[in-house]
């Protein structure tokens, strides 16, 4: 399902360089509408998706193919990893629902709140530890260092094959670092599109056609900047 739009046509228009004059000679505001937020947005139909929906394309394929905007009661279902930690679309703001499969044919099995916890990039297990664990010398069965811990700690494919997860996630607002760079890239698209001799007789069937040219947009301080947005260096992190 199509994420929803990252701003509105007016946040749009107001950071845009362009006027609509600038790229139409006729009927230039609903065009110019048109052109930025797609032919849904200004009632003709469904035969241009918008600048505004291009970019965010873009971005959100940088992202993982995760929309930026907030999804509820999100359901993401994976093969059981051999490790404690689960990734899932940044950012988790909430799990409300953590389900496994201990063998296919099963019915999922919901678990308890203290069996994991999230963090923004995780569900960890907390399975406890595997058997045979090493003594220490006061004779308790505690592991002597940090790397013996994490060799000994129950992961999710210890106690099941399939996991499955009803989670909340993503912003709202979206960042504004993000609606900069959409807005970024849509006056990159804005100035290509200008550039177009015949432009301005175009009709929306002649704008898709020069979308293969917008690979062009992405810079690498385009790229960059999508990247800072999202802390990845904690999502290798177990907790």
């Amino acid at each position: 399902m199509p994420s929803e739009p990252y701003q509105s046509l007016e946040r749009i228009r107001a950071r845009v360089e362009h006027e609509p004059s600038d790229l139409f000679e006729d009927n230039c505001e609903k065009r110019f509408d048109r052109l930025i937020m797609g032919t849904d947005e200004v009632g003709d139909g469904d035969a241009w998706t918008g600048l505004e929906a291009e970019a965010r394309g873009i971005i959100e394929t940088l992202s993982g193919d995760n929309p930026w905007n907030e999804e509820t009661d999100r359901v993401d279902e994976k093969k059981s990893p051999n490790t404690a930690t689960l990734p899932l679309a940044y950012p988790i703001q909430n799990v409300s629902k953590v389900e496994i499969k201990r063998t296919l044919r099963d019915d999922w099995q919901e678990l308890e709140d203290y069996q994991y916890q999230a963090t923004e990039h995780h569900v960890v297990a907390e399975f406890g530890a595997r058997a045979g664990r090493a003594r220490t010398g006061s004779g308790s069965r505690e592991p002597v260092n940090e790397l013996l811990q994490t060799t000994t700690r129950r992961n999710w494919a210890d106690e099941s094959v399939r996991v499955r997860v009803t989670y909340d996630r993503g912003f709202d607002p979206v960042p504004l670092d993000i609606q900069a760079v959409q807005i970024t890239m849509i006056n990159r698209m804005l100035r290509m599109l200008r550039n177009e001799q015949t432009f301005a007789a175009a009709s929306p069937d002649d704008f898709a056609a020069v979308s293969p040219e917008f690979d062009a947009v992405m810079t690498d301080d385009i790229r960059q900047r999508i990247d800072d947005a999202t802390p990845l260096g904690a999502a290798t992190r177990a907790h």
